[in-house]
């Protein structure tokens, strides 16, 4: 039976497809990322497991998506 003090989103979404309270656009890019992506192995694969969180992520990782958000950010800037 699902706790109920969890909201919908909690329950619904993997963990690594929610935000945290402070998330930056990087975060949000990643997390929409990973529902996108989720959803779909999800229905191909019953074995599925989910990515990884923010958190979890290798550093490394983590600079290579901040640098996606900071381009968008710059993109809108010229726009």
């Amino acid at each position: 039976m699902t706790d109920p003090a969890k909201t919908l989103y909690e329950v619904t979404l993997p963990a690594c497809c929610r935000l945290s309270d402070d998330a930056q656009l990087a975060e949000t890019l990643y997390c929409c990322f990973n529902w996108w992506r989720d959803v779909r192995a999800i229905a191909a694969d019953p074995a599925w497991t989910p990515c990884l969180t923010w958190e979890e992520l290798d550093p490394d990782v983590a600079e290579q998506w901040e640098r996606r958000a900071d381009l968008i950010l710059e993109l809108r800037e010229i726009k």
